[in-house]
């Protein structure tokens, strides 16, 4: 599957464990977990998620915190003549 935000090719689990990942940010976690089942048993009408796939959800979120640590790097490595103050700041942060 190619993911277009990130022109990426990888698991599809990855793009399971992104949504559940945003999903999580939006809910209480008693609820959470509820909607995180209705969501996979959703996912499942359509499609089979085998175990094996299931259980690389933890190394998807830590490559996604790597992947989004690495274009934050990279994207304030660049550098323009005449930036605003708060970008300057920003960047030292």
């Amino acid at each position: 599957m190619i993911d277009f935000d990130d022109a990426m090719y990888h698991w599809y689990v990855m793009d399971i464990e992104q949504a559940l990942d945003n999903l999580q940010d939006c809910l209480l976690p008693n609820v959470y977990h509820q909607k995180k089942q209705l969501f996979l048993d959703g996912y499942r009408t359509e499609f089979a998620i085998p175990d094996d796939m299931m259980s690389l959800m933890p190394a998807c979120r830590r490559f996604a915190r790597l992947y989004g640590y690495v274009r934050i790097l990279r994207s304030v490595k660049e550098q323009w003549e005449h930036e605003p103050q708060w970008l300057v700041e920003l960047r030292k942060k």
